[in-house]
């Protein structure tokens, strides 16, 4: 039972970050980790140990 929000955000960035490539024109693993943090963050995804500069305090 508590590891299906994990799945659940996992599938959410795999999924997110197969949408970029694909809109880019590229491989995921080729993919800017910040450009994906910011979208799953604009997506409402929770990220641990994200990087200052993502964070946004309105948010939180």
């Amino acid at each position: 039972m508590f590891l299906i929000p994990h799945c659940i955000a996992m599938g959410q960035a795999a999924g997110t970050a197969a949408a970029l490539a694909v809109q880019g024109g590229t491989e995921p693993r080729e993919m800017d980790v910040v450009v994906l943090q910011k979208q799953l963050l604009d997506q409402g995804v929770l990220l641990r140990g994200r990087i200052r500069s993502l964070r946004q305090p309105d948010r939180f």
